[in-house]
């Protein structure tokens, strides 16, 4: 029981690694996206 225990700890750091960035381009771009919405609509 302690191989299988070793294996869960390098495969965390690369884990969290990629949620940050993904977490960052998903609220970048809904946020882009609202304010793009709000100005169409107040031009017309």
């Amino acid at each position: 029981p302690d191989p299988p225990e070793e294996e869960e700890p390098p495969d965390e750091p690369p884990d969290e690694e990629e949620p940050p960035p993904g977490k960052d381009n998903g609220n970048g771009n809904g946020k882009d996206n609202d304010n793009g919405k709000d100005n169409g609509n107040g031009k017309k």
